[in-house]
């Protein structure tokens, strides 16, 4: 069985405006979800500006990002089940 989280949109802090482009902000988002079972796979995908750490229950599951340019994004897959 795979799990599936429904798409959802990019995170930024809500007060962010153009004129603070130029000074680096160092942030903490949290999306919370419970599972009713334990899947087989559970994939995610994340992406980030700059440098992020993703824990998962306590542990550090990924730190990343794949470095990207202007003209491309990457995005880094993590596989989180057991």
């Amino acid at each position: 069985m795979e799990f599936q989280i429904p798409m959802t949109n990019w995170m930024w802090i809500p007060e962010w405006e153009k004129a603070d482009q130029g000074r680096a902000h160092l942030v903490y988002f949290r999306k919370t979800f419970v599972l009713n079972e334990v899947p087989e796979s559970l994939r995610i995908r994340i992406s980030a500006d700059t440098r992020y750490k993703l824990w998962v229950n306590g542990t550090l599951a990924e730190a990343g990002p794949v470095k990207g340019d202007r003209l491309v994004w990457y995005v880094d897959e993590v596989e989180l089940a057991p």
